[in-house]
C-alpha cells in the first residue's frame, strides 16, 4: 500500500513541499526539506492547525515559514545528538529506537493507522477501485477523445487525494481543494505545458493568468467528478449516503478577458488606436474597457455621451 497523501502537501522530485491557497488568489509553498513520508506527516501535524489562521491573516505567512523552519531543524538536532550519544555509547544491551521521543509517538500513531487501514475489509472502495467500477458501466460509449480527456480530469483528483483513499471518507472540502488546483492548471496547449505530466502541471508555479486553462476546461473537471460522486456512487450505486460534490460550484476562468487572453487583447486595442475616428475603433475600445455588453454598445448614440469637465473624461 502507497502512502495516502498529506493534505496542504505536494511533492517535487521527492521532496515535501507545503503548500495551500492564501487570499487574493496566491500560493504559500515552502519546501519542508525533507523525502520523508513520516517526517513531512510529523511537520504538518505540527503545522496543519494553524493554517487556517495564516489563510484569515492571523499569522502572516512569512511568521508561519520561519516558525515551521524553526521547528524542522529543532526536530533534526534533537534526532542528529541522539544518534551521536547512541553511537558513543558503550552500552549495546539495551537498543533503542533511532527516534527522539516527540518523533517516536507520532511514528507511533501513523504506524497505528497504516494496521487499522490495513485491517479494514477488503470491500472498502478506494478511489481507484470506484473509478474503475465508473468506467466499466459508462466508458463504453465513449470516444477516444471524451475517454482521454476524462484520464485527465481523473488523474487530477486521484493525484491530490491519493488513489487508495477510502471514497468514504472524501469530504465536499477534499473535492474544494481539488478545484483549487485545477483553477491553477495551465493549458496543456502550448509549449512547455504540452510535454508535462499531470503531476507537474500541478506542480507548475506563477503561471501567468494568460496561460491557465479556461472556465470550460474547469466545468469539464468538476461534470466528471460530480458524475462519478453524485450520479454513480451516490444515486445508482448507493454506496454514498451524500455526495462530497454537493455544493461545489465551478469558479469562472481567472482570464480577464473571458474568451481571449492578455496578449490577444493587446493586439485587438492596439489595432483598434491605429484606426481613424469611426466605429471600428471605439466600438473595440468601448468593448474592451466599459464591460458593456454588445447590444449596449450598439444602441449607444452620440448624444448621450458627455463630458465630465472635473475629470476632463467622456462619459455616457
Amino acid at each position: 500500500m502507497g502512502h495516502r497523501t498529506i493534505r496542504h502537501t505536494t511533492t517535487r522530485n521527492g521532496i515535501y513541499y507545503v503548500r495551500f491557497r492564501l487570499t487574493g488568489n496566491k500560493y504559500f509553498r515552502k519546501s519542508l526539506e525533507t523525502d520523508s513520508h513520516t517526517q513531512a506527516q510529523l511537520l504538518m501535524s505540527f503545522a496543519s492547525p494553524v493554517i487556517p489562521l495564516v489563510q484569515r491573516g492571523v499569522i502572516h505567512p512569512n511568521q508561519f515559514g520561519d516558525r515551521l523552519s524553526e521547528y524542522g531543524n529543532h526536530l533534526k538536532q534533537q534526532n542528529e545528538n541522539w544518534l551521536t550519544q547512541q553511537f558513543f555509547n558503550d552500552d549495546f544491551r539495551k537498543p533503542q529506537p533511532l527516534v527522539v521521543q516527540e518523533y517516536r509517538e507520532v511514528v507511533t500513531s501513523a504506524i497505528v493507522a497504516e494496521q487499522e487501514e490495513q485491517g479494514e475489509p477488503k470491500e472498502v472502495l478506494t478511489l481507484a477501485g470506484a473509478w474503475n467500477m465508473y468506467k466499466k458501466e459508462k466508458a463504453r460509449n465513449w470516444t477516444k477523445g471524451i475517454s482521454q480527456a476524462n484520464e485527465r480530469f481523473m488523474e487530477v483528483l486521484l493525484i491530490v487525494l491519493g488513489a487508495s483513499t477510502n471514497v468514504m471518507t472524501i469530504t465536499k472540502q477534499d473535492i474544494k481543494q481539488v478545484m483549487e488546483v485545477v483553477e491553477n492548471l495551465p493549458k496543456r496547449v502550448v509549449q512547455p505545458y504540452r510535454s508535462m505530466t499531470v503531476q507537474q502541471l500541478i506542480e507548475c508555479d506563477d503561471v501567468p493568468p494568460e496561460d491557465l486553462v479556461g472556465g470550460e476546461s474547469i466545468h469539464k473537471h468538476l461534470k466528471i467528478y460530480k458524475s462519478l460522486f453524485k450520479t454513480f456512487l451516490t444515486d445508482n450505486k448507493d454506496i454514498l449516503e451524500k455526495s462530497p460534490t454537493d455544493g461545489v460550484v465551478a469558479a469562472p476562468s481567472k482570464a480577464r478577458f473571458g474568451a481571449y487572453s492578455a496578449a490577444e487583447m493587446r493586439k485587438f486595442v492596439g489595432w483598434a488606436l491605429k484606426q481613424p475616428d469611426g466605429w471600428q475603433k471605439w466600438i473595440t475600445l468601448l468593448l474592451a474597457y466599459t464591460g458593456a455588453r454588445r447590444g449596449e454598445i450598439a444602441r449607444l448614440e452620440k448624444s448621450q455621451i458627455k463630458f465630465d469637465e472635473d475629470s476632463q473624461r467622456h462619459y455616457s
